[in-house]
């Protein structure tokens, strides 16, 4: 699967459950939201670093 497949399909599971049991979905996908909001962020890190730093931190 690639990237955010599993979060796609858990937003769907937590669509499913919020209109089969009435349950808010906000409530329901706010940990799945903060999860995404992590990854992106450490990805901002990595975006900014360009080769050099890749080939330096192997050569350790």
């Amino acid at each position: 699967m690639g990237s955010g497949s599993v979060e796609a399909l858990i937003s769907g599971i937590m669509a499913a459950r919020s209109i089969i049991n009435g349950e808010n979905y906000n409530d329901l996908v706010k940990p799945l939201r903060d999860h995404i909001e992590n990854i992106c962020a450490f990805r901002d890190v990595l975006d900014v670093l360009d080769n050099k730093v890749w080939i330096n931190s192997l050569e350790r």
